[in-house]
């Protein structure tokens, strides 16, 4: 309830591209990369929650565990495609 006009247009926007990311390296590969985009959508979904609906405890944490374990399941997945070439 607390966008503005420009945010209820990007929000939606912005969520779709996460599924589609998803989508794509399930589709490419069933691991890491996957798994770091499950994180990813975590991360950002704890983050939006955070700001714009309810404060989380221990916010911080939950969202910067996630995001970083999500920088790191992209990494693996994509080293692990790169050995597959």
């Amino acid at each position: 309830p607390g966008l503005d006009a420009v945010l209820k247009v990007a929000v939606p926007v912005y969520a779709a591209v996460l599924v589609a990311m998803s989508i794509s390296a399930l589709n490419l590969s069933r691991s890491w990369l996957f798994v770091g985009a499950l994180c990813f959508v975590a991360s950002d979904s704890l983050l939006a929650i955070n700001a714009f609906h309810t404060p989380l405890p221990g916010a911080a944490v939950w969202i910067l565990s996630t995001y970083w374990a999500a920088q790191g399941s992209l990494f693996l997945g994509i080293v692990q495609l790169s050995r597959r070439s």
